[in-house]
């Protein structure tokens, strides 16, 4: 059952990235993409870019994926999630200007208006990490009015995952001084 593997594959991929065994993480990305281009996953290579954003992230080599997300962003404007993903990587990619761009674009937007699918929480967790890092207190309060009522719920969306909402509320709430 090939379609079994590679879900599991998924999980394991996005358990070793929480873990911080981003060798394994890598290794089992891989893996994952491979079992799904071979039984013909129709996602699967957009789950290994997923994959490879956020091991990337964690490792500190933004930079190296940061075209491409730029690329995929602009052409799936709707999912909120990867331009939130944007914002974080030029944080860590040290260009702190183009994600304040980024935050004051959908800050205008509302994010009150992402749409609630499986990537919401995942936006959500985006958009808050970047506004924190870059310390917008504007969009740090509405994104926190957003996320608080789901304290103790791990953010995953079927693929990767960022950890609990807690520590996107407690990143929040430092942002706000409180």
């Amino acid at each position: 059952r090939p379609v079994l593997l590679y879900m599991v594959s998924m999980h394991r991929t996005c358990r070793a990235i929480l873990g911080g065994d981003l060798d394994k993480a890598e290794s089992w990305a891989e893996a994952t993409h491979q079992v799904g281009i071979d039984s013909g996953q129709p996602e699967a290579r957009a789950m290994f870019g997923a994959h490879l954003l956020r091991i990337r992230r964690e490792q500190g080599r933004g930079d190296e994926v940061i075209d491409l997300l730029e690329a995929v962003a602009a052409a799936n404007e709707t999912l909120a999630a990867l331009r939130g993903s944007l914002a974080n990587l030029h944080v860590v990619s040290g260009d702190r200007g183009r994600a304040v761009e980024l935050l004051q674009a959908q800050d205008a937007l509302g994010y009150e208006s992402i749409h609630e699918d499986n990537l919401w929480i995942s936006a959500m967790a985006e958009w808050g990490e970047a506004a924190a890092a870059v310390g917008d207190t504007g969009a740090a309060a509405s994104i926190l009015d957003l996320v608080a009522p789901f304290r103790g719920v791990h953010v995953h969306n079927g693929a990767t995952g960022a950890g609990p909402v807690d520590r996107v509320v407690g990143l929040l709430l430092g942002t706000l001084g409180r």
